[in-house]
């Protein structure tokens, strides 16, 4: 499955393949909701069921030696003042900006 999705202040779209089901859909919107994320569930809950159960994903601890090379500020390569701080803290990567906080 590929999807793709793009947003940008009062404006969302979202492209799902689904190749071995010959099947795609494409939706665009004036709005700055993720209301694509739900459509998308419901498209694929009714016309493509879980037939197997998902286990959710699992964390293990990240050694700080391990961490470092992902600890640093970030610059979003399309809103430049965007900027995204990953730091360290017991065993986890964290993740703050000024949009989501941490």
């Amino acid at each position: 499955m590929v999807l793709k999705g793009g947003n940008m202040p009062g404006y969302s779209s979202l492209m799902v393949l689904v190749p071995e089901q010959k099947t795609a859909f494409f939706m665009s919107y004036n709005n700055d909701s993720m209301m694509s994320l739900d459509v998308y569930d419901a498209f694929m809950d009714h016309y493509f069921p879980r037939t197997i159960t998902v286990k959710k994903p699992t964390y293990h601890q990240l050694e700080e030696k391990e961490a470092q090379k992902y600890v640093g500020l970030y610059q979003n390569t399309r809103v430049f003042a965007i900027r995204t701080h990953f730091s360290y803290e017991n065993g986890a990567l964290v993740m703050e900006d000024e949009t989501a906080g941490k």
